[in-house]
């Protein structure tokens, strides 16, 4: 399972979008744009307090969770980031992203290394409006993307493996 309660979800691709977020701000949850009552349309809300992120597909059928810190807490090019659990993994595990400074598409998350996550259709988030097809097939092909955050109790945070 996708993990406990307290999502809110934050950011949102309809089925049929051709590229990724329009949002420009890193993940940090300061663009603000669209409407939540418009599913059809890209959108993005405030994303308030919170320290871990869980990423899904539209129809859930590919997710991730892992911390702000992991994902957005520094830079980091090809590195190695921790994921906590995903839909293909119920303990946490790593994969290669892409958080560059001045790379607007950034940051990549996916559910395995960048590269591989391209070929596979397992690309969960990127932003700036990319748009070439290698990197839209997993939000086409499975019903838009959604991005979720919370705020989890620090112990929450430090779980080796974590329960599904």
């Amino acid at each position: 399972s996708m993990g406990e309660g307290g999502w809110r979800m934050v950011r949102h691709l309809p089925p049929d979008a051709n590229k990724w977020h329009p949002a420009m701000d890193s993940l940090n949850g300061t663009d603000v744009y669209g409407s939540q009552s418009q599913a059809g349309e890209p959108w993005s809300v405030l994303f308030g307090d919170f320290n871990e992120f869980l990423f899904a597909t539209g129809d859930a059928s590919k997710w991730l969770v892992a911390t702000k810190a992991s994902v957005i807490g520094e830079f980091y090019d090809g590195q190695l980031r921790e994921i906590r659990k995903s839909s293909t993994n119920a303990t946490s595990y790593r994969a290669k992203w892409y958080n560059r400074a001045g790379a607007p598409e950034d940051p990549w998350v996916s559910l395995t290394d960048h590269e591989y996550a391209i070929l596979n259709g397992d690309l969960l988030y990127g932003e700036a409006g990319f748009n070439a097809p290698s990197h839209t097939a997993t939000i086409l092909s499975n019903g838009g993307m959604n991005v979720y955050v919370r705020l989890a109790e620090p112990g929450a945070l430090v779980c080796s493996p974590c329960p599904a």
